[in-house]
């Protein structure tokens, strides 16, 4: 999956706009603003969002300041003078505190990524300096943008007040929106059986990670023991130690799943979302993520997120199979075929459904009733077999693989059902 396709994608899902949107508002008014992206948000999709934003509003442009260009032992305003072109002198802190009424026009939007990369010292000192520039006003009007992955020590004081804006990514995308984003990409309607499956799976696993998403995209048609190696690998990658994850879980305790509509996480979950492992969504509230699971062999806990997307889509899906076979054998055979040919294996609960509703004959009896010779029914029986089979499994409980998802939907083309 082309990462640039996807993210194009995410532009257009409204929870994101409106939430960048909002950024974009506070840097318009003049206020500085402390992102805090998580381990569910690469930066790349925030400052793409934002930029959009500000393009929208017409407001200032976004400069994007790499803070690894910075020079050994260089000062933040002669750096960031460096960067923008902007005179240093318009860059430093004034004295006096600024007043509460802000800026009156801004000029530049700052963007500074990579803080969190930086060594100890060369740190420090952009953090005080963004410290001192949400207090002293500057000689020209502009706004630093200031995106971490979680909320550093010497900012955990900080709140929103005239001069400076905090936003949280938690739980800004749901599941609705991920399968929106496969819509966009994939494009209406759904022509391909890799499309569906996608669009109802891939939102259960990646859990908001729009990166995650690009790696999946043609991972999670594979069978399950791909999709779980899949996962350790980008858990290995984003540092998300087995071990430490299991300490950490065990140091905090495990939270409980209550719904939050909160802006930001509950402070037991902070950590645990600051590395990936946790989000919210508004359809299951705060939970782990798919990707901790994983990390932690929590297989079944897995599995279940597979489950979720699985049989959202294939329940409805195998009921409609069953009816189409049943209204086929209606028309063929009148009303009376369920207890004609299957009452020998309906007990009397099931032969006074059928009666009423010839429709709501089960996958059961259903097969049985097809494999009888007398009943020319043969062109049904590989279809009747495997909806069976699919939805005994998914009524347990456990998965189905893409593979009998597309053997389904072959065969209900090739009998023109559904």
């Amino acid at each position: 999956m082309n990462a640039a396709a996807l993210g194009e994608a995410l532009q257009q899902v409204p929870s994101f706009r409106e939430f960048m949107e909002r950024v974009a508002g506070d840097a318009v008014s003049g206020r500085h603003v402390v992102l805090l992206t998580g381990g569910q948000a690469g930066a790349s999709l925030l400052r793409a969002g934002l930029e959009g934003a500000l393009v929208r509003s017409q407001g200032p442009l976004l400069r994007a300041v790499q803070l690894a260009d910075q020079f050994e032992g260089e000062a933040p305003p002669v750096f960031l003078a460096r960067m923008s072109g902007l005179p240093e002198e318009q860059l430093r802190p004034l004295s006096k505190p600024v007043e509460s009424r802000g800026f009156q026009t801004v000029y530049d939007v700052l963007w500074l990524e990579g803080l969190e990369a930086l060594p100890p010292a060369p740190a420090r000192a952009w953090l005080e300096f963004f410290r001192l520039s949400t207090r002293y006003a500057t000689a020209s009007s502009h706004v630093l943008v200031l995106p971490l992955r979680k909320l550093v020590p010497p900012l955990q004081d900080v709140t929103s007040d005239t001069r400076l804006a905090l936003h949280w990514w938690w739980g800004r995308l749901s599941g609705l929106d991920l399968r929106l984003m496969c819509r966009l990409v994939e494009g209406e309607p759904l022509l391909s059986s890799e499309a569906v499956w996608r669009e109802a799976v891939l939102p259960h696993v990646v859990d908001g990670n729009v990166e995650l998403a690009t790696r999946l995209w043609d991972v999670v048609l594979e069978p399950e023991a791909v999709l779980l190696e899949a996962l350790r690998m980008y858990a290995r990658e984003q540092g998300m130690d087995a071990s430490m994850l299991r300490e950490l879980v065990r140091r905090l305790g495990r939270p409980k799943a209550e719904r939050s509509s909160g802006e930001f996480p509950p402070a037991t979950w902070r950590p645990l979302w600051e590395m990936g492992a946790a989000w919210h969504n508004v359809e299951h509230g705060p939970e782990f993520t798919a990707l901790a699971l994983a990390a932690v062999e929590d297989i079944p806990a897995v599995r279940n997120r597979l489950w979720r997307g699985q049989a959202a889509l294939l329940m409805p899906r195998l009921d409609r199979v069953r009816m189409d076979v049943c209204r086929a054998l209606t028309e063929k055979y009148g009303r009376s075929w369920p207890t004609r040919f299957g009452a020998a294996v309906m007990d009397e609960d099931q032969r006074r459904r059928v009666e009423e509703d010839p429709l709501s004959t089960e996958h059961g009896p259903l097969e049985l009733i097809v494999r009888r010779p007398d009943v020319g029914g043969q062109r049904f029986i590989p279809l009747v077999q495997l909806t069976r089979r699919m939805r005994n499994q998914l009524a347990h409980g456990e998965v189905v693989s893409f593979g009998d998802f597309r053997m389904l939907w072959e065969l209900q083309e090739g009998l023109a059902l559904g």
